[in-house]
């Protein structure tokens, strides 16, 4: 295919990545049967966004990998699940149990049900890009990264629940790059959904201080272009979504570099403030 395909062309090759169904819904059935992240005290709104995103997202790979067909077996699938899953959380302690989650879920998996192939491949298409984000200009991993470190530091969203997120947003990293890959060529610059991904990985469970995630824009996009071991292995492996492979690699080294200066240091307990002022007494 022309590398300068419209987005908005369908596919006609068979799915590569049809087994991130598969994957996603093991990730969805997980999710539901632990302790809820949110939490009861958590906003309604939260919690009603995931049941609707979870299952919106079910229907939409679920589409994607049978080519737009299956939409009627989708719907009751998700349906099914929704209130499955439903059902064993009243059994769990730890769980509430509620019809309108329910609900909301098959409210999303019939959005997914109303999209248009080519609406689907369209937003398949711009997930990748992060929409305007990758077509910004010099650097828009770059972009990419700050932006998400910046949402990140200001959602008011606990640890856990930006885990949960993390997730399903890797599943659909893969899917996107991978289609990405087949409208304009391999590891386009526009891509950039690799880069959010690394840099919501590179902040995962640390404390949320303004020099902790400052460190992890610098590290790892020092890291993205480097490219260290075995960063650089996996950027050059031929397989599908590889090129999120290597910001994940990326994602988790600056993770674990700042787990440690958490650990070995007084990062944690330094402001800006200081050191600012430690920049200008010299």
């Amino acid at each position: 295919m022309d590398k300068d395909s419209s987005p908005e062309d369908p596919q006609d090759k068979p799915p590569r990545l049809g087994w991130l169904v598969w994957a996603y819904l093991g990730v969805l059935v997980v999710l539901s049967f632990v302790p809820s992240p949110v939490g009861e005290g958590g906003p309604y709104w939260t919690d009603k966004a995931f049941h609707f995103a979870g299952y919106f997202f079910l229907v939409y790979f679920f589409l994607l990998a049978t080519r737009g067909k299956g939409r009627p077996f989708a719907l009751v699938m998700a349906a099914a699940i929704a209130l499955l899953t439903e059902s064993v959380q009243d059994l769990l302690p730890w769980r509430q149990a509620t019809l309108w989650d329910a609900a909301w879920g098959i409210a999303g998996a019939s959005a997914a049900i109303a999209l248009p192939r080519k609406a689907m491949l369209w937003l398949l298409a711009n997930f990748s890009t992060c929409f305007f984000v990758g077509y910004l200009p010099k650097a828009p991993g770059t972009w990419a990264t700050g932006f998400t470190l910046i949402a990140l530091f200001f959602a008011p969203l606990s640890p856990p629940v930006i885990f949960m997120l993390l997730l399903p947003l890797a599943l659909l990293a893969f899917w996107s790059a991978d289609h990405a890959e087949s409208i304009w060529g391999p590891d386009p610059r526009k891509v950039v959904i690799d880069e959010v991904l690394g840099a919501g990985l590179s902040v995962m469970f640390l404390p949320k201080t303004v020099i902790i995630y400052c460190l992890a824009f610098f590290l790892f996009r020092a890291v993205d272009i480097l490219k260290p071991p075995p960063v650089r292995q996996l950027d050059r492996m031929e397989i599908s979504g590889a090129v999120v492979l290597d910001d994940v690699a990326g994602g988790l080294i600056t993770n674990l570099t700042l787990w440690a200066l958490v650990l070995f240091t007084p990062i944690e307990e330094i402001g800006l403030r200081q050191v600012l002022e430690f920049i200008l007494a010299r």
